[in-house]
């Protein structure tokens, strides 16, 4: 009897674990969306990588976009500005590798600016608790 009651146990925190486990690495997988001039642009933030996203709707441009990164909350703070040459596609493409683990309490902000042709480049930002 008491095998069987161990054995239960033993199931129910491996099951309990797991749960746990998942949930908190979902925790860790963020999305955000900021709109400007008829564009629309995404930014995914997981412990793995940073992603973006941009649909260009019905505006004529290229693909000579930008997303900008700034960690004020690191020490030194953390700037980092992407290459001019991010596609508008309205696909996921990963911007770069992780920018360290997630403890939900840093300000991470994410500028992204819009290729538009033959007009200013409309931009936006969205701020992630990372």
């Amino acid at each position: 009897m008491k095998r069987v009651v161990l054995a239960c146990i033993a199931a129910i925190a491996l099951i309990v674990s797991s749960i746990v486990f998942a949930a908190s690495a979902d925790a860790a997988v963020q999305n955000k969306s900021c709109s400007a001039g008829g564009f629309t642009g995404w930014i995914t933030l997981s412990s793995s990588n940073i992603q973006y996203r941009i649909y260009k709707g019905s505006n004529r441009g290229g693909n000579s976009a930008n997303v900008n990164m700034s960690d004020f909350n690191a020490n030194p703070p953390s700037h980092w500005n992407s290459p001019d040459n991010l596609i508008q596609d309205n696909a996921y493409h990963i911007l770069r590798g992780p920018i360290g683990g997630y403890d939900g309490i840093n300000d991470v902000s994410f500028g992204i600016i819009f290729d538009k042709s033959g007009a200013p480049d409309p931009s936006c930002g969205v701020v992630f608790k990372w």
